[in-house]
């Protein structure tokens, strides 16, 4: 279920956070990604530290990105997806930031693959 917000960059939409206060926000921007989502995605998902949130920012993606993380959070309760219009990376990891709760945030990039500990 995802609600409309609105902050300084805009109106967005955002899913239901997963409850309890994580250790780490882990933080993602992108925008038409769908080639390399999945792997990356699991590699974050795959941690050996399992107390995080994943806050991923879908910059008005025109492939297949929307389809791809709608069906990945519905698989894990700690992605929580922010759609926006295409504003730009920095606009994404911002909006991303401002969100986020946990004590420590780490950026991913959609064609990143992290390393099991690397949390």
């Amino acid at each position: 279920m995802s609600v409309t917000k609105r902050d300084k960059w805009g109106e967005y939409q955002i899913s239901s956070s997963p409850g309890g206060i994580p250790r780490v926000s882990v933080v993602m921007g992108v925008w038409n990604g769908d080639s390399f989502l999945r792997e990356s995605v699991a590699s974050i998902l795959n941690q050996k530290f399992e107390k995080f949130e994943f806050i991923i920012v879908n910059d008005g993606s025109t492939d297949k990105t929307g389809e791809i993380l709608e069906e990945l959070q519905s698989e894990d309760s700690r992605i929580i997806v922010i759609e926006q219009e295409h504003l730009g990376l920095t606009t994404a990891l911002n909006r991303a930031i401002a969100l986020a709760q946990g004590d420590y945030v780490a950026r991913q990039d959609v064609d990143d693959i992290s390393h099991p500990e690397r949390l």
